[in-house]
């Protein structure tokens, strides 16, 4: 598990605009598997930079990227957005409890939960993360937030999580 963020997200507020969360976090993408939450369902990546890492040898369209997206590399990009250089994976959604558990690589995507709260701001956005990475890199082991509408109403680091909560 080195390198991985679980994280674990439930959602308080009005049940109709739950309903139109989970519809929008679960994306078909075509290939068979039920998306139940995925960041770029929310805030979407710029497809271009897929583009330039299959079509643009001579970096001519790379070049260009900064200009129009502040970043010329998807990495950078999904850092800056979403808080994390990878889309969530491995994901589970507790239809009771209204909690979604998924995993994300390296760092906890803080920033991306924030910015998804601000697209459904009468809802509550309960987040916690357990970091499996080495303790001396940048972001703590165990903390968790709640969100509304892009403000943070609680923040505490350091909790112990129980790993792998079974939903």
């Amino acid at each position: 598990m080195k390198d991985e963020c679980v994280n674990y997200l439930r959602l308080e507020g009005d049940e109709r605009e739950i309903k139109r969360f989970v519809l929008q976090a679960k994306a078909d993408y075509g290939d068979g598997q039920p998306q139940r939450f995925l960041l770029d369902n929310f805030i979407p990546f710029p497809k271009e930079f897929c583009y330039v890492r299959e079509n643009d040898p001579s970096g001519e369209i790379k070049a260009k990227l900064p200009l129009k997206y502040r970043f010329d590399d998807l990495d950078e990009w999904c850092m800056a957005n979403w808080g994390t250089p990878t889309d969530a994976w491995d994901f589970t959604y507790n239809e009771k409890t209204d909690t979604y558990e998924f995993v994300a690589g390296c760092y906890p995507p803080v920033v991306g939960i924030i910015r998804i709260s601000q697209l459904y701001p009468t809802l509550k956005f309960i987040y916690e993360y357990e970091n499996f990475r080495d303790p001396n890199k940048r972001s703590p082991d165990h903390a968790k937030f709640i969100f509304k509408n892009g403000e943070v109403l609680h923040e505490k680091y350091g909790i112990k999580l129980l790993k792998r909560r079974h939903l």
